[in-house]
Protein backbone atom coordinates (compact mmCIF):
# COMPACT_ATOMS: atom_id res chain seq x y z
CA UNK A 1 0.00 0.00 0.00
CA UNK A 2 1.80 3.51 -1.28
CA UNK A 3 1.97 6.24 1.30
CA UNK A 4 -1.15 8.04 0.34
CA UNK A 5 -3.16 5.47 0.51
CA UNK A 6 -2.21 4.07 3.49
CA UNK A 7 -2.99 7.24 5.14
CA UNK A 8 -6.08 7.63 3.88
CA UNK A 9 -6.25 4.08 5.49
CA UNK A 10 -5.30 5.44 8.75
CA UNK A 11 -7.73 8.07 7.88
CA UNK A 12 -10.79 5.90 7.78
CA UNK A 13 -9.74 3.77 11.00
CA UNK A 14 -9.48 6.91 12.73
CA UNK A 15 -13.10 8.12 12.14
CA UNK A 16 -14.30 5.24 12.52
CA UNK A 17 -12.92 3.91 15.74
CA UNK A 18 -15.87 5.49 17.71
CA UNK A 19 -18.11 3.00 17.52
CA UNK A 20 -18.28 -0.83 15.93
CA UNK A 21 -19.85 -1.54 12.99
CA UNK A 22 -23.67 -1.52 13.20
CA UNK A 23 -23.60 -0.30 16.16
CA UNK A 24 -26.95 1.77 17.27
CA UNK A 25 -25.42 5.34 18.15
CA UNK A 26 -27.32 8.49 18.86
CA UNK A 27 -28.46 10.02 15.76
CA UNK A 28 -27.70 8.88 12.36
CA UNK A 29 -23.91 6.94 12.25
CA UNK A 30 -22.22 9.07 9.06
CA UNK A 31 -19.07 6.60 8.50
CA UNK A 32 -18.46 2.65 7.74
CA UNK A 33 -20.00 1.21 4.68
CA UNK A 34 -19.86 -2.61 5.64
CA UNK A 35 -22.64 -3.27 7.48
CA UNK A 36 -26.56 -1.73 8.14
CA UNK A 37 -26.66 1.11 11.11
CA UNK A 38 -29.77 1.32 12.95
CA UNK A 39 -31.83 4.46 13.74
CA UNK A 40 -34.74 3.43 15.93
CA UNK A 41 -37.63 5.80 16.51
CA UNK A 42 -39.82 4.88 19.77
CA UNK A 43 -43.78 5.34 19.79
CA UNK A 44 -42.77 8.63 21.56
CA UNK A 45 -41.15 10.16 18.73
CA UNK A 46 -44.52 10.53 17.05
CA UNK A 47 -47.26 13.16 16.84
CA UNK A 48 -50.37 12.44 15.71
CA UNK A 49 -51.21 13.03 11.82
CA UNK A 50 -54.59 15.05 12.81
CA UNK A 51 -55.18 16.70 16.58
CA UNK A 52 -58.83 15.30 16.59
CA UNK A 53 -57.62 11.92 17.10
CA UNK A 54 -55.23 12.05 20.24
CA UNK A 55 -53.22 9.47 21.82
CA UNK A 56 -53.03 7.04 24.66
CA UNK A 57 -51.09 4.74 25.91
CA UNK A 58 -51.35 1.19 27.03
CA UNK A 59 -47.43 0.40 28.37
CA UNK A 60 -44.50 2.75 28.99
CA UNK A 61 -43.53 2.13 25.08
CA UNK A 62 -47.27 1.38 23.90
CA UNK A 63 -49.47 4.03 22.04
CA UNK A 64 -52.59 4.15 20.01
CA UNK A 65 -54.98 6.36 18.66
CA UNK A 66 -58.17 7.16 20.69
CA UNK A 67 -60.10 6.96 16.38
CA UNK A 68 -58.04 5.08 13.69
CA UNK A 69 -55.70 7.11 12.05
CA UNK A 70 -51.97 7.74 12.05
CA UNK A 71 -49.16 9.37 13.61
CA UNK A 72 -45.77 10.47 12.01
CA UNK A 73 -42.02 11.08 12.98
CA UNK A 74 -39.32 12.93 10.75
CA UNK A 75 -36.62 10.20 9.73
CA UNK A 76 -32.79 11.86 9.97
CA UNK A 77 -30.22 9.96 7.72
CA UNK A 78 -26.83 10.81 6.10
CA UNK A 79 -27.43 11.79 2.11
CA UNK A 80 -26.52 8.90 0.06
CA UNK A 81 -27.53 6.11 2.80
CA UNK A 82 -28.83 3.18 1.58
CA UNK A 83 -32.36 2.10 3.11
CA UNK A 84 -31.89 -1.59 3.16
CA UNK A 85 -35.11 -2.15 5.28
CA UNK A 86 -37.42 -1.45 8.12
CA UNK A 87 -39.32 -2.79 11.32
CA UNK A 88 -42.10 -2.29 12.95
CA UNK A 89 -42.55 -3.17 16.26
CA UNK A 90 -46.45 -3.08 17.23
CA UNK A 91 -49.17 -5.12 19.42
CA UNK A 92 -52.59 -6.33 17.78
CA UNK A 93 -55.19 -8.68 19.42
CA UNK A 94 -58.17 -6.95 17.74
CA UNK A 95 -60.65 -9.38 16.29
CA UNK A 96 -62.29 -6.69 13.71
CA UNK A 97 -61.64 -7.21 10.20
CA UNK A 98 -60.10 -3.65 9.59
CA UNK A 99 -58.02 -3.24 12.90
CA UNK A 100 -54.24 -3.51 12.26
CA UNK A 101 -51.29 -1.74 12.86
CA UNK A 102 -49.26 -0.56 10.01
CA UNK A 103 -46.12 1.43 8.96
CA UNK A 104 -44.61 3.13 5.89
CA UNK A 105 -42.19 5.26 5.11
CA UNK A 106 -42.68 8.08 2.66
CA UNK A 107 -40.61 10.74 0.95
CA UNK A 108 -42.05 13.82 0.09
CA UNK A 109 -40.71 16.44 -2.52
CA UNK A 110 -39.48 19.80 -1.21
CA UNK A 111 -42.74 21.49 -3.24
CA UNK A 112 -44.58 18.92 -0.70
CA UNK A 113 -47.30 17.92 -3.40
CA UNK A 114 -45.65 15.03 -4.29
CA UNK A 115 -45.45 11.98 -1.78
CA UNK A 116 -44.34 8.52 -2.71
CA UNK A 117 -44.45 5.22 0.15
CA UNK A 118 -40.81 4.10 -0.59
CA UNK A 119 -40.57 1.16 -2.01
CA UNK A 120 -44.26 0.56 -2.09
CA UNK A 121 -43.86 -1.25 0.69
CA UNK A 122 -46.24 -1.32 3.68
CA UNK A 123 -45.84 -3.38 6.73
CA UNK A 124 -48.94 -4.47 8.74
CA UNK A 125 -50.35 -6.83 11.46
CA UNK A 126 -53.01 -9.87 10.13
CA UNK A 127 -54.75 -11.86 12.27
CA UNK A 128 -54.40 -10.22 15.89
CA UNK A 129 -50.81 -11.89 15.96
CA UNK A 130 -49.85 -10.07 19.16
CA UNK A 131 -46.80 -8.03 20.01
CA UNK A 132 -44.82 -9.01 17.02
CA UNK A 133 -41.90 -7.37 15.09
CA UNK A 134 -42.12 -7.45 11.43
CA UNK A 135 -39.48 -6.50 8.90
CA UNK A 136 -40.22 -5.26 5.66
CA UNK A 137 -38.51 -6.45 1.76
CA UNK A 138 -35.43 -5.08 1.07
CA UNK A 139 -36.23 -1.36 -0.24
CA UNK A 140 -32.28 -0.45 -1.70
CA UNK A 141 -33.53 3.21 -1.51
CA UNK A 142 -30.70 5.97 -1.59
CA UNK A 143 -31.54 8.94 0.73
CA UNK A 144 -31.45 12.27 -1.33
CA UNK A 145 -32.13 15.10 1.34
CA UNK A 146 -31.93 17.64 -1.56
CA UNK A 147 -35.04 16.79 -3.34
CA UNK A 148 -36.90 14.85 -0.38
CA UNK A 149 -37.80 15.06 3.24
CA UNK A 150 -38.26 12.06 5.33
CA UNK A 151 -40.65 10.65 7.88
CA UNK A 152 -42.11 7.29 8.59
CA UNK A 153 -45.98 7.31 8.96
CA UNK A 154 -47.42 4.84 11.36
CA UNK A 155 -51.39 3.83 11.75
CA UNK A 156 -53.30 2.10 14.38
CA UNK A 157 -56.97 1.06 12.73
CA UNK A 158 -59.09 0.09 16.19
CA UNK A 159 -59.49 2.97 18.41
CA UNK A 160 -57.92 1.39 21.51
CA UNK A 161 -55.88 -0.33 23.07
CA UNK A 162 -56.25 -3.47 20.84
CA UNK A 163 -53.63 -2.28 18.18
CA UNK A 164 -51.11 -0.47 19.81
CA UNK A 165 -47.49 0.60 18.19
CA UNK A 166 -44.30 0.28 19.91
CA UNK A 167 -41.10 2.19 17.27
CA UNK A 168 -40.13 1.54 14.20
CA UNK A 169 -36.40 0.55 13.15
CA UNK A 170 -34.80 1.67 10.07
CA UNK A 171 -31.51 -0.20 8.95
CA UNK A 172 -29.44 1.61 6.25
CA UNK A 173 -25.98 1.83 5.28
CA UNK A 174 -23.35 4.56 3.58
CA UNK A 175 -22.02 4.09 0.15
CA UNK A 176 -18.73 5.48 -1.18
CA UNK A 177 -20.46 7.92 -4.28
CA UNK A 178 -20.22 6.40 -7.63
CA UNK A 179 -17.01 7.14 -9.57
CA UNK A 180 -17.15 9.98 -12.12
CA UNK A 181 -16.52 8.77 -15.98
CA UNK A 182 -13.45 11.43 -15.89
CA UNK A 183 -10.29 11.45 -13.35
CA UNK A 184 -9.80 14.52 -11.41
CA UNK A 185 -5.96 13.70 -10.94
CA UNK A 186 -3.57 12.61 -13.92
CA UNK A 187 -1.73 10.28 -12.04
CA UNK A 188 -5.09 8.69 -11.09
CA UNK A 189 -6.79 6.63 -14.20
CA UNK A 190 -10.35 5.56 -14.41
CA UNK A 191 -9.12 1.92 -14.67
CA UNK A 192 -6.74 2.39 -11.27
CA UNK A 193 -7.47 -0.02 -8.93
CA UNK A 194 -8.70 2.69 -5.80
CA UNK A 195 -9.50 5.35 -8.68
CA UNK A 196 -13.20 5.43 -6.86
CA UNK A 197 -11.90 5.75 -3.43
CA UNK A 198 -9.77 8.47 -4.39
CA UNK A 199 -12.30 10.02 -6.21
CA UNK A 200 -14.21 10.14 -3.01
CA UNK A 201 -11.58 11.89 -0.96
CA UNK A 202 -11.34 14.63 -3.68
CA UNK A 203 -15.04 15.47 -4.08
CA UNK A 204 -15.59 15.16 -0.60
CA UNK A 205 -12.79 17.91 0.04
CA UNK A 206 -10.65 16.10 2.19
CA UNK A 207 -7.64 16.39 0.03
CA UNK A 208 -6.91 18.52 -3.80
CA UNK A 209 -3.75 16.29 -4.09
CA UNK A 210 -0.08 17.17 -4.71
CA UNK A 211 -0.53 20.13 -7.32
CA UNK A 212 -0.39 20.07 -10.55
CA UNK A 213 -3.32 17.94 -11.18
CA UNK A 214 -1.90 14.81 -9.02
CA UNK A 215 -2.26 13.16 -6.86
CA UNK A 216 0.82 11.81 -5.77
CA UNK A 217 0.34 8.21 -5.14
CA UNK A 218 3.56 7.44 -4.02
CA UNK A 219 4.55 10.52 -2.29
CA UNK A 220 4.94 10.07 1.48
CA UNK A 221 2.73 12.25 3.37
CA UNK A 222 3.43 14.80 6.13
CA UNK A 223 2.29 15.54 9.44
CA UNK A 224 0.85 18.95 8.07
CA UNK A 225 -0.71 16.92 5.13
CA UNK A 226 -2.20 14.59 7.43
CA UNK A 227 -3.28 17.41 9.83
CA UNK A 228 -4.95 18.74 6.59
CA UNK A 229 -6.52 15.37 5.50
CA UNK A 230 -7.98 14.38 9.44
CA UNK A 231 -9.15 18.46 9.57
CA UNK A 232 -11.12 18.54 6.38
CA UNK A 233 -12.58 14.88 7.14
CA UNK A 234 -13.92 15.34 10.50
CA UNK A 235 -15.12 18.85 9.23
CA UNK A 236 -13.22 20.06 12.75
CA UNK A 237 -13.98 23.63 14.36
CA UNK A 238 -13.31 25.75 17.08
CA UNK A 239 -15.51 25.94 20.17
Amino acid sequence: MTHRLRIAFLLVLSVSGTAAAGQDVAGARTYGTALDSVVSLSSWAFEAEDSLIGFASQLPDQRYTRLPGCFDAPLNLPGGALIDFFEMLSCDTSSGVDDEVDAEILACDSSGSNCQVLGNEVVRTTDAPGCVVLASKVLGQAVDNVANLYWVRACTGSGNSTTTFRGVRVWYRLEVSPAPAVATFGDVPTNYIYFRAVEALAKSGVTSGCGGGNFCLDQAVTRGEMAKFLANALGLAFK
